[in-house]
């Protein structure tokens, strides 16, 4: 799944024309607004994109870089959901996965998912350049996402700290 965590391209790109058009254009997204405007949707139309145009034209190319460079971690408030999709509860210790015949991609996206669960920074690399920390808090309203800090408070807080006495 490509990341909307960070994108970049050259003025006028004809990929954020289409994407903008794909957003107008979905009148419904179900109960997953997600995959009209947010990773999945830049994930499937960026996979369309580049299959379509396998040259990289006046514009550039599109790059669709591997998870492990900008978003090297598992939002933990979705672990659950997450290994119900590879055919396991959240109760199994190990090789819950194996529980049925998933494809190779999927196998192998449920080893990282049971190897990032057990060891956080696992799918970080020596070539990770940032981690995103998503926390979907525009969608969730769990205990865990009221005790955070807005960036409001964070933005304000520093720089406005009480200075320690010498």
């Amino acid at each position: 799944l490509v990341s909307n965590a960070l994108l970049a391209s050259v003025p006028g790109h004809p990929f954020w024309q289409l994407a903008l058009s794909e957003i107008f254009r979905a009148t419904w997204c179900g109960e997953d607004p997600v995959s009209c405007t947010g990773p999945r949707l830049v994930d499937r139309l960026s996979y369309e994109y580049t299959r379509r145009h396998a040259g990289c034209g006046a514009h550039g190319c599109i790059l669709r870089l591997p998870f492990a460079y900008f978003s090297p971690m598992i939002a933990r408030w979705n672990a659950a959901n997450m290994v119900r999709e590879c055919g396991g509860d959240d109760s199994v210790e190990y090789g819950w996965y194996l529980q049925r015949k998933p494809s190779r991609m999927k196998l192998h996206a449920c080893k990282l998912l049971e190897r990032a669960l057990n060891y956080p920074a696992a799918l970080q690399r020596a070539w990770t350049f940032a981690v995103h920390h998503w926390q979907c808090s525009w969608c969730r309203q769990d205990d865990a996402m009221r005790a955070t800090l807005p960036l409001r408070e964070i933005i304000f807080r520093v720089g406005n700290e009480t200075p320690r006495a010498r």
